[in-house]
């Protein structure tokens, strides 16, 4: 039984379903940190494997390790109760596929400069099958509108993974993740901060966090999900109106463009549809040098969806 006195100081949030395989690798990876005033906030979200049971056994030696079941919900509700069950001045979230290094914790509250930073982001390491790569998030202007246009460029990751966040820029103006939102909850999230005044952010060019990233991640095969596109569609909906109110300039092209694409290699969206779907980056569609969007742009221009069946059949041949 672990009996050190603690401080909570940072709360580590982990949203959990069905990952009895990796989770033992994922809690020791926090338990070995050498910062000690710290919480565990573990939210079963109603896992069917061994994992809840895991995770309880896992906090019966550990007082600080905090476990809490849930009704499956989805990732953006786990991630909720977690912040809700929070009680750390910081918070940073971990995901149970992945890792992190002892002295992750240590050496960004360090960076926090006695607490007068509100955000500290780090580097990240992308793990794959046979091979590691390291991820810079070089940023060389802190200013928080500039940041905020970095994630929705895709320039910045926009996990809540590698990123330690003062709690109470949460609390304090009611950015909660949203239950129906299955993707991009965390870049959503982090977007809403962003478009708060004046966040202080230092950035720590030290990667501590392993990223897992599977093969099927990367397939062009993959079956995406009409869910997952109308999540997309409503987190920029979302955050085009806030930004509105707020009267914020953010272009968020990048984002629709990755979404219309989604929704083009997904073959669930008729050709109307398509058409209809952030018609006014078309012209940067076409201005792209990608295979994939020339295809999507003569299936629009001519009716067909020819180009769509011609892009399957190469990225299958190119993945053999």
């Amino acid at each position: 039984m672990d009996i050190i006195t603690r401080h909570t100081i940072i709360s580590v949030i982990i949203p959990v379903y069905n990952k009895e395989r990796t989770l033992p690798r994922c809690l020791d990876s926090i338990n070995n940190q050498t910062f000690r005033d710290f919480e565990v906030i573990i939210v079963d979200d109603g896992s069917t494997d061994h994992s809840l049971q895991l995770c309880l056994d896992y906090s019966k030696q550990r007082h600080f390790f905090k476990v809490y079941h849930q009704n499956n919900g989805g990732v953006s509700c786990a991630r909720q109760l977690g912040l809700d069950m929070a009680s750390g001045r910081y918070v940073i979230h971990v995901d149970p596929d992945d890792w992190v290094d002892s002295t992750m914790l240590s050496e960004m509250y360090n960076a926090t400069d006695n607490e007068s930073m509100d955000v500290v982001i780090s580097d990240f390491m992308m793990e794959k099958e046979h091979s590691s790569q390291y991820v810079s998030q070089t940023i060389k202007n802190l200013d928080s509108l500039n940041i905020l246009q970095l994630l929705a460029d895709g320039n910045l990751h926009g996990s809540c993974c590698n990123k330690l966040v003062r709690r109470s820029l949460f609390s304090n103006h009611n950015i909660r993740f949203k239950n129906n939102v299955t993707r991009w909850e965390d870049l959503e999230i982090m977007m809403r901060i962003y478009m708060l005044p004046n966040v202080k952010t230092t950035y720590l060019e030290k990667a501590f966090y392993h990223y897992t990233f599977y093969l099927s991640q990367q397939s062009l095969s993959k079956n995406y999900s009409l869910q997952s596109i109308e999540s997309q569609i409503s987190v920029i909906t979302s955050l085009e109106k806030e930004a509105e109110v707020k009267k914020i300039s953010v272009d968020f092209s990048e984002m629709k463009i990755g979404t219309k694409m989604l929704a083009f290699e997904s073959n669930k969206y008729t050709i109307l549809q398509l058409a209809s779907l952030y018609p006014e980056i078309d012209e940067k569609l076409i201005q792209s040098k990608s295979i994939a969007v020339k295809l999507l742009i003569c299936m629009l221009r001519f009716k067909t969806r020819l180009p769509f069946y011609i892009w399957k059949i190469g990225s299958i041949i190119k993945h053999l």
